[in-house]
């Protein structure tokens, strides 16, 4: 997890966690960090989160946190605190989307500000047709209600085409290179704008939204604990 200051008043956030920037807990704890630290900086107007790498913006929360109920329990708290860290944030987010984002890739774009993605981009929630409860509650920004079900449901994939057909992103580019660029030039366009204004304005339009969010991601986790511990005590040889 990369922070540099690519620009007057602009904080930039890069996910690096080859192969696909999959999350494990000290990740999301780190960003988690990242994020609270920048709230405190008033030099911050906004921020950029993207993601190394040109073919995925994040594949999610790495599966290797799922052995037990421990881990579940350590990676599902780390996650909470990081949406909660970014719904507190008082800056602008423009998310980078430089590639797919899959799981809880998805959901942390969904909880963004402003968005740019790239042709061939594709946001996907994979878990309910894999037997685990999907994040539906943090993709309410992102599709209308009939995609969204099968998207939950079906992992139904949504392309970038079709979310900039619906107002989702703020620009739509050809090639990663043309993500950040764009995301960049959003950036100082927000960093330009006078604080008082922005971060009241921000805290307004997200207040309700944040809150059913998070509180529906609770209740996700709790279930996908509860599924993952049945799927444990079935398994072969287990007590």
């Amino acid at each position: 997890m990369n922070v540099d200051l690519p620009a007057d008043g602009v904080a930039r956030i890069t996910i690096e966690r080859p192969p696909v920037n999959a999350l494990d807990h000290a990740a999301f704890a780190r960003l988690a960090t990242i994020l609270r630290e920048l709230s405190r900086d008033d030099d911050v107007r906004s921020v950029i989160i993207t993601a190394a790498g040109e073919r995925t913006f994040s594949a999610g929360t790495d599966l290797t946190e799922f052995q037990d109920a421990a881990s579940t329990a350590r990676v599902s708290a780390a996650a909470i605190e990081m949406f909660e860290a970014l719904a507190a944030l008082p800056q602008p987010i423009i998310g980078a989307i430089n590639g797919s984002a899959i799981g809880v890739g998805a959901m942390l774009a969904a909880q963004l500000d402003l968005l740019v993605a790239h042709r061939g981009v594709r946001f996907v929630l994979p878990e309910v047709p894999a037997g685990f409860p999907g994040g539906g509650s943090q993709l309410v920004r992102l599709a209308p209600w009939f995609k969204l079900q099968r998207m939950v449901l079906l992992a139904e994939p949504l392309t970038a085409e079709e979310a900039a057909a619906h107002g989702s992103l703020a620009a739509l580019v050809d090639t990663a290179d043309e993500v950040r660029q764009a995301a960049h030039t959003l950036a100082e366009r927000v960093a330009s704008l006078e604080p008082s204004a922005v971060r009241p304005a921000r805290a307004v339009l997200r207040a309700s939204g944040d809150e059913a969010a998070l509180r529906g991601y609770r209740s996700e986790l709790v279930a996908l604990a509860d599924t993952l511990e049945r799927a444990r005590q079935q398994a072969p040889g287990s007590a």
